[in-house]
């Protein structure tokens, strides 16, 4: 009796969090505009500037209303056409920039849109989620006297071949700068480093200069000179550049460029990869079962700044030459990661732990790895039954004292 009321309390709960959670679905409405267009605007600050500006907020559903919003610093000085849209719609937005600014730098107004929610619509019920959109104006008010900043770039290569670099240098005060410039490439390692925890090696892909994070640097391999440029004030040049390779090997690199004017330094860092022609066996599945075909899973990964066609992984089981697989082949893009599959029978291995030799081919290359595989340990159901039977006893056994004491409980309140 005890299992049957457990059973169905907890079949109660379970229906009830079911109709909570259906009825929370419905009772919530999801809504956002697909976008916004141009998705800002960059403008430098000049006292007393009226400029106009357009956005064009776009949905789905004409039917949806959206107020229109205006965040940020100059956010006083801002009017707009309309207060609204229905569905979709352009915004005029109308900026009066004020005679002087005290803060020098980049200052930020978001032009957003964000859906009015009605009683009774869809999403007028417990819970609106609502998505908003915004479009930006960036305003630059320049720093006093003389400043420059910059954007750095660096893109990946393959030895012998070029490194291009995108560097752009702002001239941000209010005097024009005369700047000379230079990129110096640095070693940082090759692709195979071992991780360790003294010795940690940072992931140089996902780094860029915005991410205030200094790229780990070794030798300087090269210095690459850009020369001098004059930049009036509140505007820009872009540069680009391109690296000699011939003498250089793959792996990682660290590129800084240091831009000097009036005895300032302007840095930024990215990094570069040069490609080696070599696909890396990655990781792969590791428990299998005994007496059946099993699936295998292979992940791989290129090194190669181009593509590289019919890669395929051939596998054989050490000590039962018999024993062999050969996966579907894919194609990879440059730097890219994939996945492969094959199966194997291993009705034959009587070891729990037993190695494999994978080995992948591409472009007329192979790369081996020696890996450790086992059976998964098949479980002991008779020691989990017993555990399930003590549990339940014990479950059972409290539930009896329970109930004795409510007895006894009653039987006393009856007697006074």
């Amino acid at each position: 009796m005890f299992f049957s009321i457990f059973f169905c309390m907890k079949q109660r709960n379970f229906l009830f969090i079911c109709v909570f959670f259906v009825l929370l679905f419905f009772s919530v409405g999801v809504s956002a505009l697909n976008g916004v267009s141009p998705g800002g605007y960059d403008i430098n600050f000049e006292p007393g500037l009226k400029k106009n500006f357009d956005f064009n907020f776009w949905n789905d559903d004409p039917s949806k209303e959206f107020d229109i919003t205006v965040e940020g610093d100059f956010a006083d000085f801002v009017s707009l056409d309309k207060d609204q849209i229905l569905g979709s719609g352009i915004v005029k937005v109308t900026l009066n920039l004020p005679q002087s600014v005290a803060t020098p730098g980049k200052h930020r107004i978001l032009i957003g849109a964000r859906e009015i929610l009605k009683e009774g619509s869809a999403g007028g019920g417990t819970v609106g989620i609502i998505g908003q959109v915004k479009g930006v104006i960036d305003i630059f008010v320049p720093y006093p006297g003389r400043y420059g900043e910059i954007d750095f770039s660096a893109f990946d290569s393959n030895p012998g071949d070029p490194v291009n670099f995108h560097l752009r240098i702002f001239s941000r005060g209010e005097e024009s700068i005369t700047t000379n410039s230079q990129i110096e490439i640095y070693e940082a390692g090759g692709f195979r480093q071992e991780e360790s925890l003294l010795s940690p090696i940072v992931n140089f892909f996902s780094l860029s200069p915005s991410d205030g994070v200094d790229i780990p640097k070794g030798k300087l391999a090269d210095v690459l000179q850009i020369g001098s440029d004059t930049i009036e004030s509140g505007e820009f040049i872009d540069i680009s550049a391109q690296l000699d390779t011939s003498k250089l090997g793959s792996g990682n690199y660290a590129a800084v460029a240091l831009v000097t004017h009036d005895g300032r330094v302007v840095r930024a860092e990215d990094s570069f990869r040069l490609g080696e022609l070599f696909i890396d066996i990655t990781d792969y599945g590791k428990e299998f079962e005994r007496g059946k075909i099993n699936s295998i899973l292979i992940s791989v990964e290129s090194f190669w700044n181009e593509p590289i066609e019919n890669v395929f992984i051939t596998g054989e089981v050490l000590g039962y030459p018999g024993i062999t697989f050969q996966t579907s082949s894919i194609d990879l893009k440059p730097w890219s990661r994939g996945t492969l599959i094959g199966f194997f029978d291993t009705s034959l291995i009587k070891e729990n732990s037993f190695q494999a030799k994978l080995t992948a081919y591409y472009e007329g290359k192979t790369t081996e790895k020696i890996v450790n595989l086992h059976f998964i340990r098949k479980t002991d159901y008779v020691l989990v039954g017993l555990i399930i039977v003590l549990i339940v006893a014990g479950l059972f056994f409290v539930w009896v004292v329970i109930d004795f004491l409510k007895t006894r409980s009653k039987r006393g309140r009856k007697r006074k």
